[in-house]
């Protein structure tokens, strides 16, 4: 077992289950699992146990029924602090490797169907709106960066031909670079535009499905 790895991820994934410390842990450690007689005053207890866990130096071995109970708290699978898999459950893992969904979108879905917006989601999901919405933010996110680094060129290539005169008094022309920087914008406006407009249709979607 990689201990590094193991007290890093644990430390990870109790801060990330909102344990700001070790003791905050331990505290409901001993009252899920019935620990109560447990001392949180000094560390001969579970709270000694847990800061060994998150010390990679500690040369003990971690016992099992501790670490599931640990997993149970700070939200993730046995596994994912051994270091067999890289997302904090299987079940994240799975959905990584079948939809390329990150462990931060896999988390937010949880958190949607455990507070009951499971519906609602599904809905969206499955809407022909929502769909082409996807498509003109991905072409509007692709193109933003083209536009704009575009633009910075075309500003800094103004300023180094305007302090740099040709002999006869005039200044090369710009005008092939300004059209491109024309097409590129306005290429991102109107992904913009398509992107706002299929999200007002699929306001006006939820409104009908409300409604019903």
């Amino acid at each position: 077992m990689d201990k590094i790895l193991f007290s890093n991820r644990m430390k990870e994934r109790r801060k990330a289950a909102g344990y700001r410390s070790i003791k905050a842990l331990a505290s409901v450690y001993n009252v899920r699992f019935r620990n109560g007689s447990a001392s949180l005053e000094d560390d001969s207890g579970i709270l000694g146990t847990l800061k060994n866990y998150e010390n990679p130096n500690y040369l003990g071995v971690p016992r099992l029924d501790i670490v599931e109970n640990i997993c149970e708290l700070i939200d993730c699978d046995v596994d994912y602090l051994l270091g067999k898999i890289e997302n904090p459950k299987h079940m994240y893992e799975a959905m990584y490797e079948e939809y390329g969904i990150s462990k931060k979108s896999s988390e937010q879905l949880k958190y949607w169907y455990e507070h009951g917006y499971t519906d609602i989601v599904n809905f969206i999901l499955s809407s022909a709106n929502f769909d082409n919405a996807l498509r003109e933010a991905n072409a509007f996110a692709e193109i933003v960066p083209t536009a704009k680094a575009l633009q910075e060129i075309l500003e800094k290539k103004k300023v180094e031909i305007y302090s740099q005169p040709k002999p006869d008094g005039g200044y090369p022309s710009l005008n092939s670079m300004r059209e491109n920087v024309k097409f590129y914008t306005t290429q991102r406006d109107i992904a913009r535009l398509n992107l706002t407009d299929n999200l007002t249709f699929l306001v006006q979607e939820l409104e009908k499905e409300a409604l019903k």
